[in-house]
């Protein structure tokens, strides 16, 4: 005896979420800026040696992290102490 089509039991849907969600990428959501602000924080924290392994950076690439995570601020005292305030 087959079911009619009012009959037949409903087959769970998907959640709402699942279809309201648009795919991966299509937000248009810059992350490049959070990667960057989190790459210096790290940076700041650890030495080339061991952020280079722990992101998979090159040992290179690894150092100049580095170089612009720290504030020298030997530039700016030299210009300081060349022109005295007026």
């Amino acid at each position: 005896m087959a079911l009619s089509s009012h009959e037949r039991p409903m087959a769970p849907a998907r959640p709402l979420s699942d279809r309201a969600r648009p795919p991966p990428g299509q937000h248009h959501v810059p992350n490049r800026p959070s990667r960057n602000a989190a790459l210096v924080a790290l940076a700041q924290d650890l030495p080339p040696a061991v952020l280079g392994p722990m992101l998979g950076l090159h040992p290179v690439t690894a150092a100049h992290w580095r170089s612009r995570a720290t504030t020298d601020w030997t530039a700016y005292l030299e210009a300081r102490l060349a022109s005295p305030p007026s």
